[in-house]
């Protein structure tokens, strides 16, 4: 062939290996390691290059197919597939390069709308930019691996020996589509998520009724999986709460007792959270009724500043709004508040302690489900800093925590302290713990947050406690958070309709929004209007309104939904159980059916407001009535999810 050179100077086994007799006819040809075909016409088609073209499982995979499809992510700008074997198992790993914060179990979600299971990657990594190779191309060598890999490589394999072992390793080999699978290995560690475990959950619910989808993520191995499905103990994770403080009793006591209520005006703030729904509504209510600065807490991420994190939040719900006041009202301090003093150094430190007189902490790991360290870590350890810095630098703190800690049901043995009303606890601003089984890892933290912060009051800080309800999109137009798909009410009312059924015994059950305008509108009075006794408040919409006003919305919208009585919702979801092209609109309701497949939506602790809602008349401010508009605007929300 014309054209080839004779081979590579100096390297005769490489020579060897990419310059080959021409078949063809005479000389050489190169190995260029694309792949093609021939079509009936003489032409060639490309297919694509053969070092791209991977068999995993038996089955070849295109790699560049996967990237494409990522590409195609919003705000992804770069990619990179990659497969990888530790120690006897094989992997697709993504990389990644983004303009912003991409949430794994999402960009999973899409990919699996986009492409068959067996090509979904198993594990997913951010990077600032990739490794290159002196030519310039991407040295996919240097990709770091994913930290859960490297767990999984120091695990010894175990191989399943009764029977439900076995039936458990075939499920979890079909939704991580990997294998061997050892009864010790860790389902997140082998690449699962949030949206694996309800694949897994709806596999598992076809034989026992002992795992629910929380219990994935406690009992997150087979061995543990197959000793809950076995045991008659139904008792749950942190049903008890022991040896609690008493120092905060007090506190507690004098929350409710009137005082004369103050004026006071802020210097500055420090903001944490502050790229969140709630946090980056506070930040804007402050800027508007105040001349001082706010000051955010903002980690850097991947390919992505704290200033430029901070800027595209405030861009996302309120346009260029408040553009030319970056850096000048607002600033985004690059730190962390899981580490002491921020992660700042001293001179940073001191300089924003100078800067500010009070902290509203917002940051919070928001999500119900995934390992307790981890929640720990976010929402726990962090406010202890907090705590720290306020202490230190004599800084007033509002702490936002959530009416959730308040549990659904309560343990029958623990003599509560709250007031009890027939068979029902009542839980106010004076209440902690009732005896509320905290079996969610979320409201489980935020509990143990909330007695660091008691006992800091108790102690001298001079903080305060606001229990948010169920923050939903704005009153003045509906705009909701950025991030749509992780929020699990609107995917609890998205379901109902994907299974277009309502069960009737649900109708009159109360559906609370709480607008996040009006909610950072009444964190803002209760700052500026304190007392010294009043440290706790709930700060929830109790205008309620039932299921049946908010179907016939629906029913107004033309969304398919109808009402039916308990045995046909059961028929029809068994009927989804067994459907493999429907089985995944039951997702966000699987922890929410008993045995018996009833949707268990009674509460027998009671949320009591009484206190704060006459508190937030006296400063002027009062909770908006949901109306059919505000319902419209929502229910539209419900085709983003659904």
């Amino acid at each position: 062939m014309y054209g080839v050179s004779n081979g590579y100077k100096n390297k005769k086994e490489q020579t060897a290996k990419s310059f080959v007799k021409n078949p063809f006819g005479e000389g050489y040809i190169y190995k260029t390691g694309d792949l093609g075909k021939y079509r009936e016409n003489g032409e060639i088609d490309y297919i694509g290059r053969a070092d791209f073209q991977i068999k995993i499982r038996g089955l070849r995979i295109e790699l560049e197919e996967i990237e494409a499809a990522i590409l195609k992510y919003p705000n992804i700008k770069k990619a990179v597939v990659i497969k990888q074997t530790v120690p006897n198992r094989e992997y697709l790993s993504a990389y990644f390069v983004a303009s912003k914060r991409i949430v794994s179990s999402e960009l999973r979600k899409y990919l699996s709308k986009k492409l068959p299971a067996y090509m979904v990657p198993s594990y997913f990594t951010a990077l600032d930019d990739f490794p290159y190779t002196p030519s310039g191309k991407v040295d996919r060598k240097s990709l770091p691996l994913p930290s859960d890999i490297l767990d999984v490589s120091n695990s010894s394999y175990v191989a399943p020996s009764t029977e439900l072992q076995k039936k458990l390793v075939r499920i979890w080999e079909k939704v991580l589509n990997t294998k061997p699978i050892g009864i010790n290995d860790n389902f997140f560690e082998l690449g699962g998520d949030s949206i694996l475990a309800m694949n897994l959950n709806l596999e598992l619910i076809k034989i026992s009724n002992r795992l629910k989808y929380s219990d994935i993520f406690r009992f997150p191995t087979i061995a543990e999986q197959e000793e809950k499905i076995n045991s008659n103990d139904d008792s749950l994770m942190f049903s008890k709460i022991e040896n609690l403080s008493d120092n905060y009793v007090y506190v507690l006591k004098n929350t409710k007792n009137k005082e004369k209520i103050q004026t006071w005006h802020p210097r500055n703030i420090l903001l944490t959270g502050g790229t969140g729904f709630l946090g980056v509504h506070i930040l804007e209510e402050y800027i508007k009724n105040e001349k001082g600065k706010v000051y955010c807490i903002v980690r850097d991420e991947p390919g992505l500043t704290a200033k430029a994190k901070l800027h595209q939040k405030l861009n996302y719900y309120f346009g260029n709004k408040y553009d030319d006041l970056i850096g000048k009202r607002i600033f985004a301090v690059t730190g962390s508040i899981t580490k002491p003093g921020f992660g700042l150094n001293q001179e940073e430190l001191l300089e924003l302690a100078n800067s500010v007189d009070v902290v509203i902490n917002c940051a919070a790991r928001v999500i119900h489900y995934g390992n307790y360290d981890d929640f720990y870590n976010s929402n726990v350890r962090s406010v202890r800093y907090i705590i720290d810095f306020c202490n230190s630098f004599n800084v007033k703190l509002y702490h936002i925590s959530t009416t959730g800690i308040a549990g659904d049901k309560s343990d029958n043995t623990y003599l509560s302290y709250g007031k009890k009303t027939k068979n029902e606890i009542i839980f106010d601003e004076s209440s902690l713990y009732v005896g509320q089984i905290l079996d969610n890892v979320y409201t489980r933290s935020k509990f143990e947050a909330e007695s660091y912060v008691l006992n800091a009051i108790s102690r001298g800080l001079d903080g305060y406690i606001l229990r948010m309800g169920n923050l939903m999109p704005r009153y003045s137009d509906g705009v909701f958070q950025e991030n749509i798909l992780d929020n699990a009410f609107i995917n609890k009312l998205a379901a109902f309709i994907k299974i277009g059924e309502v069960p009737d015994y649900m109708l009159k059950e109360p559906l609370e929004f709480t607008p996040i305008d009006y909610a950072a509108k009444a964190v803002y009075a209760l700052m500026t209007h304190p007392t010294y006794r009043n440290r706790i408040f709930h700060l929830n919409n109790t205008k309620n309104i039932s299921v049946d006003k908010y179907i016939k919305v629906l029913k107004r919208l033309k969304y398919g939904i109808k009402i039916v009585s308990e045995e046909e919702f059961k028929d029809r979801v068994n009927a989804i159980l067994n459907d493999e092209n429907e089985k995944d609109s039951l997702n966000n309701l699987l922890n929410d059916f008993d045995k018996d497949l009833h949707l268990d939506y009674k509460n027998d602790i009671i949320i009591k407001s009484n206190f704060t809602i006459k508190y937030l008349k006296k400063i002027h401010f009062k909770w908006p009535k949901i109306s059919n508009k505000y319902l419209i605007r929502f229910a539209n929300l419900l085709r983003k999810v659904i």
